[in-house]
């Protein structure tokens, strides 16, 4: 039993409230420290599963009100880290629409040509140069292949 009871305290200094609180029901039979550890790890439908087991309705209610208490505080760091995400968009729009196609708002026309065509037009150029540098010679294992299909 005591060694259950410091592998329990063990196992919550390493942040493993989970597997605490199994070592904590099943062999200390401590009801009451498992749930709290449940509801700590946020495992809340075991938490719910053993409380029912129980038939404790202390139990019950504390680990739905601690449920909607996490759920609220998610929710609210949900919604400032979109108020701080629509800030960023809002601040940065313009930049990154300006950068992103090499023109402001007072830019006149438009660009000729990207990066990306020249790029293809020079490797078609110089696919066509070793097509024409080849013709007519014949690549070691073609024939073998020609066979062989």
């Amino acid at each position: 039993m005591q060694l259950a009871h410091e592998l329990c305290e063990e196992l919550q200094a390493l942040g493993k409230h989970g597997e605490a609180a199994k070592i904590a029901l099943e062999y200390c039979g401590d009801v009451n420290g498992g749930i709290n550890l449940l509801v700590s790890a946020r495992d809340w439908e075991e938490a719910l599963r053993i409380a029912f087991m129980h038939w404790r309705e202390d139990l019950i209610s504390e680990v739905k009100n601690a449920s909607l208490e996490c759920a609220n505080i998610l929710i609210a760091k949900l919604q400032s880290e979109e108020r701080s995400m629509n800030e960023f968009d809002n601040d940065t729009a313009a930049e990154t629409s300006s950068s992103c196609s090499g023109m402001s708002a007072y830019t006149k026309g438009t660009r000729k040509s990207s990066a990306a065509s020249i790029s293809s037009t020079t490797s078609t150029k110089a696919r066509d140069t070793r097509r024409q540098r080849n013709k007519g010679k014949i690549r070691a294992g073609s024939l073998v292949r020609r066979w062989l299909w």
